[in-house]
């Protein structure tokens, strides 16, 4: 299956925007298909999730929303601790950092999205 195929199980609304082929290919930079191997289409899909999320559905906000009050109604959604990485902004990019600290066992640190992965030279 590639990103866009997954894409349409993943995040509906990507998959139907009419940009969904940039999407894509801005995710692709950055990721070696080397270093991911069999979870390299995996991983873009879940980087474009992340980015069209970041920057279409969260509309550019500075952070997560904890707290939200209008009136007299208040809701409080709990704080999820610090913020190291942005990836950890939304549930796609949490799952890529999953798959990136599960295929190197050498990266102590996810700074510079994995300061450009770890990679081993060559596959």
């Amino acid at each position: 299956m590639d990103a866009k195929e997954m894409l349409e199980i993943y995040c509906i609304s990507l998959y139907n925007d009419p940009l969904v082929d940039k999407h894509i290919q801005l995710a692709r930079t950055g990721l070696d298909e080397c270093f991911f191997g069999e979870r390299y289409e995996e991983a873009v899909a879940l980087k474009a999730c992340h980015r069209y999320v970041m920057n279409i559905t969260n509309g550019g906000s500075a952070g997560v929303v904890t707290y939200k009050a209008a009136g007299r109604y208040s809701q409080s959604n709990g704080g999820i601790g610090v913020i190291r990485e942005e990836l950890e902004l939304t549930n796609y990019g949490r799952q890529l950092l999953s798959i990136i600290k599960s295929r190197s066992g050498r990266a102590t640190t996810t700074n510079s999205f994995v300061v450009g992965y770890c990679m081993p030279e060559g596959c």
